[in-house]
């Protein structure tokens, strides 16, 4: 029970920081911040386009890893595999 909830607490934070860096790079607030006003050179590496694409892909990355461990999700994984003693079994013991 403990892991299910962990896998969707999980999935969840890889959707929220995915879009946090999708979107952060091309906000007004990534480059007016203390660092970019007292060091020239972290302005303008806050400027560079170069790295707003880098940390924006880091971010699609990091959406994709969420989809794929919420694809391979099941919440009910273990109870499907017992048997149902109203249904008749599908395959016949040997």
């Amino acid at each position: 029970m403990l892991t299910r909830a962990l896998t969707v607490l999980y999935i969840m934070l890889c959707f929220a920081i995915g879009l946090l860096l999708v979107f952060a790079p091309w906000l007004a607030s990534w480059t007016s911040n203390f660092f970019a006003h007292h060091y020239l050179w972290v302005d303008g590496l806050v400027r560079n386009d170069y790295l707003r694409g880098c940390v924006s892909g880091i971010g699609l990355a990091n959406i994709g890893v969420g989809a794929y461990e919420a694809r391979r999700f099941t919440p009910f994984a273990y109870s499907r595999n017992l048997p149902n003693s109203s249904e008749p079994p599908t395959q016949v013991p040997r």
